[in-house]
This record gives structure tokens, C-alpha cells and sequence, in this order.
């Protein structure tokens, strides 16, 4: 593994100081495809409350604002980088004030229960910690009837040989039926598994 993929690969997961801006930005460009299909999975309104989970570079926010062209959008990330080169690609809403971000993680969310109608996690949920915990947390946040749409590029599917993204950085991949069984034992009222190549979207309403 050359130096370069090292660097960007350890700073996937909470990205930091120069060579986290790189990933991010990176991250940006390299998962627009993955991202765009999944925002087309979700039947947005303009007037929506949006969140996204690890909102990284700031490009799901910028769709998520398109999509709800009324709506309030908010971002949480655990990386002080991921927000400010959030605030740099999203200037004039967050001078607006449609979109908020907060240093927060998953595990406990800074927002109230039944306050958003669409939760996105673009390529954060390998580093999750407490798994069925944190979907549980966002089921908590969502409106009922609210969407929560986790969007991966890789996922266990018994085939694909991960091994050495999973020895440099330790992340997790899951199955579909992980997937299913932790949102039903978090109590979401529907779950959908979208699959699509080595890409997977799992898609859970409140």
C-alpha cells in the first residue's frame, strides 16, 4: 500500500489537519455517484429538516439543501476538519442560516426526539461504534414516518476481499441481514435494502 492511500485511508474515518482536507475533498468528488442515488431512493418536500451524520466534505449538505429548497438543514461530524471544510463548501447557507453543523457524534445526537424527516449517512457507518445503539439514537430523532438512509460503498457480501482496508484501519463491514436485524431491534417500521454492484443502501422509516 503505497503512502498516499495510507494517508487518506487514516484519515477516513475522523480526518484531520492537511492530509484530512485532501481526503475530504476527495471524499467529495469520489462519492457524488453513491450519494446522488441515494438522495433519488428518498421522496424529499421542500419544506424538510434534514440531517446528515459525518457530514464530512459538505457535499450532502449542499444536496440535501436542494432538495428541501424550504427546509433547515443540520450536520454533525466528530472531526473539527470535516466541519470546516463543511462551512467552506456550504458558505452562503450557513451565512443564511439554513444550514447548522455541530461537533457531535452519533452515539448521542444534540437534537431533540421527532425532529428530522430525513437522516443521511454517506460512508461513516464502517467506523461506528455500538452499532444498534446509534440506529436506535437516530430513530429517536426522526419524525414519525421519517426516513433514515445509510449510503456504502462496500458491505460484506461474502465475496469481495476487503482484507487489507480492514488490517490498516480496523473498519467494519456488514451484511444485509446485519443490517436488517438491527433495524428491526431498533423498531423501525420498515427497512428496505438497496443493492446495487458492491455498493449497498439501507433505507429505514420510523
Amino acid at each position: 500500500m503505497n503512502f498516499l492511500r495510507k494517508k487518506r485511508l487514516h484519515n477516513a474515518g475522523k480526518p484531520k489537519g492537511f492530509w484530512g482536507r485532501r481526503t475530504l475533498r476527495s471524499m467529495n468528488e469520489e462519492h457524488s455517484d453513491l450519494t446522488d442515488n441515494g438522495l433519488n431512493e428518498i421522496p424529499f418536500k421542500d419544506d424538510f429538516t434534514c440531517l446528515d451524520i459525518g457530514c464530512g466534505g459538505g457535499r450532502t449538505l449542499s444536496l440535501l439543501s436542494e432538495k428541501a429548497k424550504n427546509g433547515k438543514i443540520y450536520g454533525v461530524d466528530i472531526s473539527e476538519t470535516s466541519l470546516k471544510e463543511a462551512k467552506r463548501y456550504n458558505k452562503a447557507d450557513i451565512k443564511s442560516g439554513k444550514i447548522t453543523l455541530k461537533q457531535a457524534s452519533v452515539n448521542e445526537l444534540p437534537f431533540p426526539d421527532d425532529f428530522f424527516d430525513v437522516v443521511t449517512a454517506v460512508e461513516t457507518f464502517y467506523f461506528w461504534k455500538d452499532k444498534g445503539d446509534c440506529v436506535k439514537e437516530v430513530k429517536r430523532v426522526l419524525k414519525p414516518g421519517g426516513v433514515f438512509m445509510i449510503m456504502l460503498d462496500a458491505y460484506d457480501d461474502g465475496v469481495s476481499d476487503y482484507s487489507e482496508v480492514i488490517n490498516e484501519i480496523g473498519l467494519e463491514l456488514n451484511t444485509p441481514d446485519f443490517f436488517r436485524e438491527i433495524f428491526f431491534l431498533a423498531g423501525y417500521s420498515e427497512t428496505d435494502i438497496i443493492i446495487d454492484g458492491v455498493r449497498i443502501y439501507v433505507r429505514g422509516r420510523k
